[in-house]
């Protein structure tokens, strides 16, 4: 029995990326927008953009935004601006 792979999936990748991105990237925005107005940044008060990004961005694209704002949240509260105003001193005192 031989299996084959459909055109659209990489071999190792079972990600669907044949979303269409402008519409994803207008209803990402539109949200990100809606929650930067809302006091409390709860994702919940904007109904119609959270279900609009739901629609048009696959799980595997909202993943990825989840880690990545993860990760600079996490190296915003690592380095604040004093630190890297340090780490930088000391890369250009070692020149």
């Amino acid at each position: 029995m031989e299996f084959s792979i459909p055109n659209n999936v990489k071999a190792g990748l079972h990600r669907d990326y044949t979303f269409n991105r402008k519409l994803c990237y207008q209803a990402y925005d539109t949200l990100n927008e809606c929650i930067s107005k809302q006091d409390n940044k709860n994702k919940y008060r904007c109904p119609d953009e959270l279900y609009a990004y739901d629609q048009f961005c696959p799980s595997s694209f909202q993943s990825m935004v989840k880690v990545n704002r993860y990760r600079n949240d996490l190296e915003r509260a690592f380095y604040d601006q004093e630190a890297l105003d340090q780490i930088n001193k000391e890369k250009n005192g070692a020149l």
